[in-house]
């Protein structure tokens, strides 16, 4: 599906919609995102701050935001790797596990660079680790955001793709890639969601086939009335409705849009029912008038059929019955002469 990966690319881009994926994931928790920390990080950025820039784009996710969570007064700083998905991939935590792999590597070189430009590594052990004790690594969040019109099936921690045995499984890595699966969430986990245009995205997929549900929501959930121009695509692809492309970026209203599309569909459908009604009655029509046209040409048919029948076998009788009775009076006839002859003449005495 790759006009949805296009379109959702740019939709997790937009910064309302990154808070509240991370939101939603972290809610469990107790955390939310700190909203005027959000910093949205291109390859070269993050490359600049935590190392090379050739590891990050390699295997690299779609969009990388640095921003504060809190709970109960205490910050904490994450580095959010988000990752858009339109169909179930078999490796995502694999996938994940790279990320957040290569973006550790990255960041040991940067201090590895930083430490020696400080001459700050003296043995040969800090030398080869090119990190120092008090030195920390970033936390990595990796995001995975699943778009799909079909529920999400595959693999979401680690260990879902190996055979490991239930004694030995806390020696291995269960890294997860954080799956919010919009087609997955539930009525209630939906309604959870914060009130924006993730939400309004999630619900349209959730309800892509079952359009009365859908347009319910839409005329009901808040969060249809302040969208960005970056959720319409999304919304298109994944319903079928072709709403008016927005001319701003922020406050369109998808209810109004969405009426406006009814109405249209209405006079389409009108128009369109006609031309079907109208193809419909033509083939009804000419399917009625062979049949009636059969049966009617069957019966009159054998009607003609028997009165051609009679008229024939009557010129047919008389000729065979002139036929036959000419043909044994002559058999007859030529009998009589025989016998007429082997008599021969009668001979009369007088007295």
């Amino acid at each position: 599906m790759r006009n949805m990966d296009a379109a959702s690319k740019l939709f997790i881009a937009h910064p309302r919609v990154l808070k509240d994926a991370v939101d939603f994931v972290l809610r469990r928790n107790g955390y939310t995102v700190v909203a005027d920390s959000m910093q949205e990080r291109n390859i070269e950025a993050i490359a600049r701050m935590h190392g090379s820039k050739r590891l990050y784009k390699k295997n690299s996710s779609d969009i990388v935001w640095e921003l504060d969570v809190e709970k109960d007064g205490r910050t904490t700083h994450l580095l959010v790797a988000v990752e858009s998905q339109s169909t179930t991939s078999t490796v995502m935590p694999l996938r994940s596990l790279v990320t957040v792999a290569l973006r550790c590597a990255a960041w040991r070189q940067s201090m590895k660079d930083m430490h020696n430009e400080r001459n700050e590594l003296k043995t040969s052990q800090e030398l080869m680790d090119g990190v120092l004790p008090g030195d920390r690594m970033p936390l990595i969040l990796p995001l995975t955001i699943h778009f799909g019109q079909e529920e999400w099936t595959g693999p979401t921690y680690l260990q879902e793709m190996q055979d490991i045995p239930e004694e030995l499984r806390g020696l291995f890595m269960n890294g997860p890639c954080n799956l919010l699966s919009l087609k997955n969430l539930t009525p209630e986990e939906l309604s959870q969601m914060p009130i924006g245009p993730l939400r309004a995205v999630g619900k349209c997929i959730k309800y892509a086939k079952d359009r009365p549900t859908l347009r319910k929501e839409i005329q009901e959930d808040p969060s249809f009335e302040n969208m960005p121009d970056v959720a319409y695509d999304v919304v298109r692809i994944a319903t079928g409705i072709r709403l008016k492309k927005p001319s701003q970026k922020e406050g369109n209203n998808m209810k109004k849009d969405i009426s406006e599309y009814d109405k249209y569909l209405l006079g389409l459908g009108e128009e369109k029912g006609v031309k079907i009604g109208e193809e419909r009655g033509v083939k009804i029509g000419e399917e009625r008038g062979v049949k009636i046209g059969e049966e009617k040409g069957e019966e009159r048919g054998i009607k003609i059929g028997e009165e051609r029948g009679i008229k024939l076998g009557e010129e047919r009788g008389i000729k065979l019955g002139e036929e036959r009775g000419i043909k044994l009076g002559e058999e007859k006839g030529k009998a009589l002469g025989i016998n007429a002859a082997a008599k021969g003449p009668e001979i009369i005495f007088w007295a």
